[in-house]
């Protein structure tokens, strides 16, 4: 039963490496950096646009996954809403560094 389980687990259709946790990834990063900017361009301080920013690219990329939900027939994935949450981590641990100097 055990072997069964982790041979469900091992073949899973959602690998954690792959062209879509890329795409998530890069999207993630892309977008919480350019909300930032966009928003520094319009003269809001640093640390709200930073806070905005991560809001903004947290809520659509729960927003897509819910509608991956209701829309794929693979559903959401917890492990895409993940490699988002590094993304967004990564670039704004990013932008804080450079806020520092």
């Amino acid at each position: 039963m055990m072997l069964l389980l982790a041979l469900a687990l091992v073949a899973a259709p959602d690998p954690w490496m792959g062209r879509d946790k890329a795409l998530h990834l890069g999207g993630s990063m892309f977008s919480t950096g350019g909300i930032y900017a966009g928003l520094r361009v319009c003269h809001v301080q640093p640390k709200p646009a930073l806070w905005w920013a991560i809001g903004a690219t947290a809520a659509a990329c729960v927003g897509k996954e819910v509608a991956d939900h209701y829309t794929t027939r693979a559903g959401a994935s917890w492990k895409d809403l993940t490699v988002d949450a590094v993304g967004i981590g990564l670039t704004a641990t990013a932008i804080a560094l450079l806020n520092r100097r």
